[in-house]
């Protein structure tokens, strides 16, 4: 069989990788299928048992010039000049050609890098039209992974129940049954947990649990993360596109109302706080590593973003108050320019993504409460999480760095609430800390002010509040000489409700 692009007739070996390159994968948010067409066609069983099928017709050849014109637009940002150009190349082909098909998985990549999955789709379906049995595997992986992004649950079973019945030993199958491992959430690791349930389903298998058991010839629906079931005791840490679990929470202290300020002789009224909100900011800071200096502000093109936090406390004693908060942030984007990270080059076509997750867990001991202004004093511990990713495309397949730090360190505080007037206040908090010395280091700050104001009767003591407020967040931390320094700043909204 001839690949889909111009490719030396044997597979080509894999690239070397070292310990921070992860296997070459497809992308989750373009499938990166016109890789694994080729993959499929050139080195796995599937492509030695079609190749007793019948030689299409190879069609009109295209010429290099205008592949590389669609590879042009595309490294240039323009893909919906890059997707027509595509089309004109098909439509000068006969629907069932050998450079036709080629065509179609390079539209198909396209389609998916912008988002468009039900053209992507129904461009695999004319992959799956033509009959061609070594394009088969690549195609049905691929109508599975955009039936999965369009919610069609229903369709993307069936073309892995199709897909595992006629290849089960395909190479996307493992790939899939990997990213279930690794990234369970994900659309391929979703597809690798139908994959292993069908598997389950064979006779020599142990029967899968009753909710989970399904046939290939009237498939499930595929697992979804929002039809998982969060326990509010959880402190397991959200996977990308999880709901964060509503159990985080500050240490900021809380005055009683003037009705009940004489009464309480400074204790407040209210028992726990749970505040739940959204927070939006661009990317800012540095990664200093293996040779990569890079500036997140400039040297990656990334935009905006909105995010969820919560933060929930309670008292625990006389003038104690414990508490817990969560926020994370999953920026991605393109590099303004070329840089060296690890001995590889990555160029502005490569996919840059920073995921940060970050805890902070205080304790707070009121100094003063009552009807003026309530304040305390913060002893807290913050743990953060940084994993970068870099994903160079290459014409064997993708490199892919990344770069983990962890970090763990105590901080000081305070926190209080000023009255403005009849339930309006002013509250905020301030974290610090600077540590230096060792193998982990950094310095931290986490600046929040808000004002609130109230939505019911009495929503100093109990009730639902709202606030708006900014907030501006900072962590350079140095871990085995890996410099993670990131920033995030902008405005803030909640929902609080104290009982």
């Amino acid at each position: 069989m001839t690949a889909p692009a111009k490719q030396a007739k044997t597979a080509a070996p894999p690239p070397q990788r070292d310990a921070t390159t992860a296997p070459a994968t497809p992308q989750a948010n373009a499938g990166g299928v016109a890789q694994a067409a080729s993959l499929v066609r050139e080195g796995s069983p599937d492509a030695k048992a079609a190749t007793a099928a019948p030689v299409p017709n190879p069609g009109r050849p295209i010429s290099p010039a205008a592949m590389k014109s669609i590879l042009d637009r595309q490294a240039e940002g323009n893909f919906d000049a890059a997707i027509a150009e595509a089309r004109a190349l098909l439509a000068g082909q006969p629907a069932n050609s050998r450079h036709a098909t080629t065509v179609r998985f390079f539209l198909a990549d396209l389609l998916q890098r912008v988002g468009r999955q039900r053209e992507a789709r129904a461009v695999f379906e004319e992959i799956l039209a033509t009959g061609e049995t070594g394009d088969r595997p690549a195609a049905l992986f691929g109508q599975a992974l955009t039936s999965l992004h369009l919610d069609d649950t229903v369709q993307a079973a069936r073309a892995c129940a199709e897909l595992a019945a006629m290849a089960p030993d395909s190479p996307l199958i493992e790939f899939a049954r990997f990213m279930r491992t690794s990234a369970p959430d994900s659309p391929e690791g979703r597809l690798g947990a139908y994959f292993d349930r069908l598997a389950q389903a064979a006779p020599s298998a142990p029967p899968a649990p009753a909710q989970t058991r399904s046939e290939p010839a009237r498939p499930a629906a595929m697992p979804r993360p929002e039809h998982l079931t969060l326990s509010t005791g959880s402190t397991t840490t959200p996977l990308p596109g999880e709901p964060i679990p509503r159990v985080a929470a500050s240490g900021k202290p809380t005055a009683p109302t003037a009705a009940t300020a004489s009464q309480a002789s400074g204790r407040r009224k209210h028992k726990a706080q749970l505040t739940l909100g959204g927070w939006t900011s661009d990317l800012d800071g540095r990664l200093i590593s293996r040779g990569m200096d890079l500036d997140l502000a400039d040297g990656i093109d990334t935009k905006e973003q909105s995010r969820f936090m919560a933060d929930l406390s309670a008292d625990v004693g006389h003038d104690i108050r414990l508490g817990v908060t969560y926020h994370s942030f999953d920026h991605r984007g393109r590099p303004t320019g070329t840089f060296t990270y690890d001995g590889f080059s990555y160029s502005p076509l490569s996919a840059f993504r920073l995921l940060t997750r970050f805890s902070e867990w205080t304790a707070t001991r009121s100094m003063a409460s009552g009807v003026d202004a309530d304040w305390g004093v913060t002893l807290g511990v913050l743990s953060s999480q940084v994993e970068m990713t870099l994903t160079q495309r290459l014409t064997t397949g993708e490199r892919i760095g990344t770069l983990h730090q962890r970090l763990t360190l105590p901080f000081l505080g305070v926190a209080g609430e000023l009255p403005l007037g009849d339930n309006t206040r002013l509250q905020g908090f301030a974290r610090y800390v600077s540590t230096s010395g060792g193998r982990v280091g950094g310095t931290f700050h986490d600046l929040a002010l808000a004002l609130r104001v109230g939505l019911t009767k009495d929503a100093d003591a109990h009730g639902l509040s709202a606030a708006l407020g900014y907030r501006t967040f900072a962590l350079d931390g140095d871990a085995d000489h890996d410099l993670v320094d990131t920033r995030f700043a902008g405005p803030t909204f909640s929902l609080l409700g104290r009982f």
